[in-house]
């Protein structure tokens, strides 16, 4: 085999680890389905059995604010803005009760973590909960795998680095190729120990 020919297979073996590399980066850091962005559109109010209402969706507004201030630091994610007839009391039924207008924001705070505002146009809130029913969570990624060169010899090699205990410790491997004293190339592996930070 010519050395022409051996140069221009080296190129494209290198080319395709390459490319083969990046899809598998990108393929590998892509965002799960379930943190992926999902676009919301209006929807229509619907009145649910039992009474209760699934409240008109406006479109998405990044625009939008709040008509309470917030809390220093963060982000309004939603915002509500409901109308309630309360019924009659039992004490006098022929009391007819005001509406009251209500006013929640959905926030993530600082620290990651989202709390419900309330407030009233013509009352004041008195107290309530909020109980977070789904907290999604972020799954760390605990692979990296890669390519390394050596332009001084013109060496390749492939690595592979997992974290453990609870990412703490980095455990990897890697294959080199070597370039020996008399031109010829080897082999070398390589297991590695670290802390990352």
């Amino acid at each position: 085999m010519s050395t022409k020919l051996k140069v221009m297979l080296a190129a494209f073996v290198a080319v395709f680890l390459c490319v083969l590399g990046i899809g598998l980066g990108y393929w590998f850091s892509r965002p799960s389905n379930e943190l992926a962005h999902i676009p919301e559109t209006a929807a229509p109010a619907q009145t649910l059995p039992g009474g209760s209402i699934l409240l008109e969706r406006l479109a998405s507004d990044p625009t939008a604010k709040s008509a309470m201030p917030v809390p220093k630091g963060a982000v309004v994610e939603r915002v509500a803005k409901i109308h309630i007839q309360p019924k009659s009391t039992s004490v006098d039924p022929e009391v007819d009760c005001l509406p009251v207008d209500l006013e929640f924001n959905l926030l993530r705070l600082e620290d990651g973590t989202k709390r419900l505002q309330l407030g009233g146009h013509n009352g004041e809130g008195i107290s309530g909960y909020d109980l977070p029913v789904d907290t999604p969570t972020l799954t760390k990624k605990h692979w990296a795998a890669g390519l390394s060169y050596n332009p001084s010899d013109d060496t390749a090699g492939l690595w592979v680095d997992r974290d453990v205990w609870q990412g703490r410790v980095r455990l990897g491997a890697e294959v080199n190729q070597t370039r020996q004293t008399d031109g010829d190339t080897g082999v070398e592996v390589r297991l590695k120990l670290g802390v990352p930070f």
